[in-house]
């Protein structure tokens, strides 16, 4: 999947890098058209950003890189889903706290919580209105 992506990124003239064996596709169709405003998603082993997602962002992305490799392999994406799911029978549908309780989510939050500090007095948690 992220090859063919990945190829469909190159037609369509985003900036793509090849990082620590991750595939980095910022902005253009692809990476817009995945994304909203300043987010990224990762599927496999590639990353999609949108062109004004920040450091942070990247790292977060990195993470599930990272979990997608050591931790879950090819179950990674069903595991995540299933979580997903779980959570949105308990939160709701369409609501931030779904997404905010994925297991996956919570641990790269974290991560990301001690790489890149919060503005004084806020978590992470609350600025993307996340409760743990």
């Amino acid at each position: 999947m992220d090859i063919i992506l990945t190829g469909l990124a190159y037609i369509t003239g985003p900036a793509v890098e090849y990082v620590d064996g991750a595939i980095v596709i910022r902005g253009g169709w692809i990476g817009n058209g995945l994304t909203s405003s300043g987010t990224g998603i990762t599927l496999g082993n590639a990353i999609f950003l949108h062109d004004n997602a920040d450091e942070a962002t990247l790292y977060h992305e990195f993470q599930h890189i990272k979990q997608y490799r050591y931790w879950w392999g090819p179950a990674f994406l069903p595991a995540y889903v299933v979580d997903y799911v779980a959570q949105t029978i308990k939160y709701g549908w369409g609501t931030n706290a779904a997404y905010c309780h994925i297991w996956f989510e919570e641990e790269e939050y974290k991560a990301e919580e001690q790489k890149f500090p919060p503005p004084p007095g806020e978590t992470y948690s609350e600025a993307y209105d996340c409760t743990y």
